[in-house]
């Protein structure tokens, strides 16, 4: 995710690859768990899944992209995308 044109592309790519999972396992809770939970601790479950979902989607797309630490790329590598 350093040279330019991709970043664009594989940035969302990688955030929603990683909400879209979380979301459908949130669904697979509701729809296995209707019955055994209430109306709010199936409310709660869910959000707790999802809020979930956005933090590891936020914290993979801002380690593969150098946020967190100080990432640097070999030039004999960067050269295969000029």
């Amino acid at each position: 995710m350093h040279v330019l044109p991709y970043r664009y592309f594989f940035m969302p790519y990688y955030f929603l690859a990683v909400l879209a999972i979380t979301v459908h396992l949130a669904r697979a809770l509701h729809w296995l768990a209707q019955d055994r939970l209430s109306a709010g601790a199936m409310r709660i479950a869910k959000a707790v899944l999802v809020v979930s979902g956005l933090t590891a989607a936020t914290l993979i797309v801002a380690s593969f992209s150098g946020g967190l630490y100080d990432l640097t790329v070999p030039a004999k590598y960067l050269a295969t995308f000029q």
